[in-house]
């Protein structure tokens, strides 16, 4: 079996000489400026070698192929023998050897039907379906003869001590934040007052001073002395909450649940467009860059940033499953294929 490192390319572009421009200007510098491999037959199938053989050789030799689907495309007998041949090397599809590309509308044969498509036939959101090209031709998923990751939640240790944890445990980070600023703001006003309370008793004699201003000293000590005590505690725990990964949307008992639980995903979700699809792949991005130490245990774990994604994908298909719906949000998450978009209720 083939291994990524051991692929001549990272895709073989499989399209219609009518198509031909498209290809070469956009297409082609596309892919190779993301660094990627291509192979495309005007170029690299060697000279008076028998075509069969040479795009036998760039299927077998290629990650992924990329059908350019168009009528024209559909009407070629050297494009169906392309997409045949993909199929017979992975017929269910769990390598994702065969990615379709809509580039015009056109009614697609059923063994392609089934198959989540790139969509170019509409101008808006071109930069997304780049993204998603590029992300589904840089994928390698698992070989089919290896098991599934492990995806069930473990535990993760934080070692907060058990008086933190009673303060603090039941709080989302970003709420223990907050009240972090507000409360360093509270100590400041409190020292600047009790210095100018201390300095109008300093214009009386030791034996003349005002019962009420010493009372009201003696008062603003013990505030300051707690919210001392209090705002040291809240540092400490969210120094050691920071340094185990914690996201800020989760509390302490969510997040001890395990990587990947429901209310990660939930907050990774809530930052998605309303009624518009979106992948996995956006969802890992997201995670990757609002929380990458919690990503990078995923990683680490599940051995692979493309496992990590793939665990994203089963969340997110346990989620979309019918009666899997929260009464504490307002929308419900639907699959479609390999993608999922949120409606509300």
């Amino acid at each position: 079996m083939q291994t990524s490192e051991t692929f001549a390319y990272d895709a073989f572009v499989s399209y219609s000489r009518a198509d031909q421009t498209w290809v070469l200007d956009w297409l082609l510098p596309t892919l190779e400026a993301a660094g990627l491999r291509v192979c495309l037959d005007v170029r690299d199938f060697t000279p008076g070698a028998p075509t069969v053989t040479e795009i036998e050789r760039a299927v077998v030799d290629s990650r992924k192929t990329l059908l350019i689907l168009t009528p024209a495309y559909l009407d070629s007998a050297w494009g169906e023998f392309e997409s045949i041949l993909v199929q017979a090397l992975d017929p269910g599809a769990r390598q994702r050897r065969l990615i379709p590309l809509l580039l015009k509308p056109c009614q697609l044969p059923l063994r392609i039907r089934g198959l989540e498509a790139i969509d170019f036939t509409r101008p808006q959101g071109q930069a997304l379906q780049r993204e998603r090209l590029l992300a589904a031709l840089r994928s390698t998923p698992a070989p089919a003869d290896q098991p599934p990751p492990d995806l069930t939640p473990r535990p993760v240790t934080t070692d907060l001590p058990d008086d933190l944890r009673a303060r603090f445990g039941r709080r989302t980070l970003a709420d223990l934040r907050a009240e972090l600023a507000a409360l360093a703001e509270r100590v400041t006003l409190r020292r600047r007052n009790l210095d100018l309370l201390r300095g109008q008793a300093e214009l009386y004699g030791p034996a003349e001073r005002p019962l009420a201003l010493i009372n009201q000293i003696s008062a603003l000590q013990g505030e300051l002395a707690d919210d001392e005590e209090h705002l040291a505690a809240l540092e400490r725990a969210i120094a050691l909450l920071d340094s185990v990964g914690m996201p800020d949307v989760l509390t302490l008992a969510q997040f001890e649940e395990g990587l990947l639980t429901e209310a990660i995903l939930e907050a990774a979700l809530a930052e998605q467009p309303m009624e518009q699809r979106f992948a996995a792949a956006d969802v890992a991005r997201w995670l990757e860059a609002n929380y990458p130490a919690y990503w990078a245990n995923l990683v680490a774990r599940l051995g692979a940033p493309q496992q990590a994604t793939q665990a994203v994908q089963q969340r997110l298909t346990a989620m979309a499953q019918p009666g899997q719906g929260s009464p504490t949000r307002r929308w419900f998450l639907v699959r479609s294929g390999a993608q999922f978009r949120r409606s509300r209720y």
